[in-house]
């Protein structure tokens, strides 16, 4: 998984909660799971910016931002192979949930 921010935006850390929280199908509450009420980064953590989770998704997965002339590759990003960035696009846009194995 990479992550990446706007130069111009506020600095972030994100933890391994912090992503399994924002992108998990079920989230522990009170001993149990239920389904992900989250839809904002500080929702799961009021460190985090007010940014929408699905806002940060969309981003990061369009090709100006990913692709072999997006702006991330001047910060040293290697693009992935097109059909690769095909299929994590769609994935990330359904929020489809991933298996450990996919990852």
């Amino acid at each position: 998984i990479t992550l990446a921010n706007a130069k111009g935006s506020p600095f972030f850390s994100l933890n391994h909660r912090h992503l399994y929280l924002a992108l998990a199908v079920t989230v522990p509450h009170n001993g149990a799971l239920r389904p992900n009420p989250y839809t904002k980064w500080m929702e799961i953590s009021m460190t985090l910016p007010s940014t929408g989770i699905r806002e940060y998704v969309d981003e990061f997965t369009n090709e100006w931002t990913l692709g072999p002339d997006g702006y991330l590759v001047e910060e040293g990003l290697i693009p992935l192979p097109k059909e690769e960035r095909k299929r994590n696009y769609y994935i990330a846009r359904r929020l489809t949930p991933l298996s450990v194995d996919e990852l």
